[in-house]
């Protein structure tokens, strides 16, 4: 019996002090600044708080710990809030600024898809392009332009940008800066190295579907940057079967289209004419008519930027 009664008192004493030490941690709950703050928002009551006092102290822990380390135990990005759904209390948890912030630019990466473009092209955008040279000045005007065309009528057909001249003037940085623009504004754009897509295709030749497949994003992008033509390595197929196919459907379907080049209009479509394996003056045509109800063609000039 002895060792019983101090068995039980024991017991007794401990759940005293484990009682005592919540009644403390409760009365640090109140004390608490962003609890005060909801308590004399909605003027509880004292019954009220007591009704929903796990609550209530379940967000204290939750926003401790929020405060000290930014985020909510396997909930990142989120913060815990209190909301009075008279006559109870209900703990949830809302994105946090950052969070919101990382998720928007995750959607304007996600609505540029990037083949074979550099990556410094690729962190481009409108504010940090070189606005102080005047030969850059009627280009960036018309990309400006043509954002301002697309993001207002997304759904009318704008001529694109045929943007030419001498290496490293920012041609792609360019067009870059343009594809981040209209993703803020939820425009899905492809933008690819002609000549390096030309050249996996050909190393994907025996996968008929596969080629076809890359072909069909192509045709169907919502926005298309081709980058660099004549700089791919010309052959019939590459001409016909795969530049012709795309901007005959872009054509048709009046699908926004830009391109970038070291030629010409002109001096393009006398590259066209003349593959590796025959002369073609009327299919060179063919394709720079599409190209040019597509498009229209503004020069760039001035220093070379990788130079400098």
């Amino acid at each position: 019996m002895e060792n019983i009664s101090k068995d039980f008192l024991n017991h007794l004493q401990h759940n005293d002090v484990r009682w005592q030490q919540a009644q403390q941690q409760w009365q640090q709950c109140l004390q608490d600044s962003d609890v005060k703050f909801f308590i004399d928002q909605y003027q509880l009551t004292p019954s009220l708080i007591e009704k929903n006092r796990m609550t209530i102290y379940n967000f204290y822990l939750q926003n401790q710990a929020y405060q000290r380390t930014g985020s909510v135990e396997n909930m990142p990005g989120f913060r815990p809030i209190l909301i009075y759904q008279q006559p109870y209390l209900d703990l949830q948890y809302v994105p946090t600024e950052q969070y919101i912030h990382f998720r928007q630019q995750e959607r304007q990466q996600n609505n540029v898809r990037c083949i074979s473009i550099p990556r410094s092209a690729q962190q481009a955008t409108i504010e940090t392009i070189y606005r102080d040279i005047e030969m850059r000045k009627e280009a960036l005007q018309s990309l400006i332009q043509f954002i301002k065309e697309m993001t207002e009528h997304p759904k009318t057909f704008h001529k694109g940008i045929y943007l030419w001249g001498p290496f490293g003037v920012g041609k792609t940085y360019l067009m870059a800066a343009l594809a981040n623009k209209l993703a803020q504004s939820s425009i899905e754009t492809t933008m690819v190295n002609i000549a390096t897509f030309i050249s996996q295709l050909k190393e994907q030749f025996a996968q008929k579907g596969k080629v076809n497949q890359e072909i069909e994003r192509l045709k169907k992008a919502q926005m298309l940057i081709l980058d660099d033509l004549g700089m791919e390595s010309l052959s019939d197929w590459a001409r016909d079967d795969v530049l012709g196919v795309i901007l005959q459907y872009r054509m048709q379907e009046e699908l926004p289209t830009c391109f970038t080049s070291n030629l010409s209009m002109e001096q393009y479509q006398q590259y066209l004419a003349e593959t590796k394996q025959s002369i073609d003056v009327m299919k060179a045509q063919r394709i720079m008519e599409r190209i040019r109800f597509l498009s229209r063609e503004i020069e760039i000039n001035g220093e070379n930027l990788r130079q400098s």
